[in-house]
């Protein structure tokens, strides 16, 4: 269980928990700041593929240095 300010997790399921937010909420337009940055190699991949589905409809801009 995460505490005030997700405080209790770690930076990688702190960034998963605040992708998540950014998706659920229905903004036309998503920016994601290095949305890989402490993800194993599997977990990257997942997230580009619903990041894929999740899209549709809306711009996504993201910023990284690895796809």
């Amino acid at each position: 269980m995460l505490g005030e300010a997700g405080c209790a997790g770690s930076g990688g399921e702190a960034r998963r928990i605040a992708i998540a937010r950014a998706l659920l909420q229905d903004a036309p337009v998503l920016v994601l700041d290095e949305p890989t940055e402490g993800l194993d190699a599997r977990t990257a991949r997942d997230l580009y593929a619903a990041l894929d589905v999740a899209a549709r409809g809306r711009t996504l801009l993201l910023i990284t240095h690895r796809l």
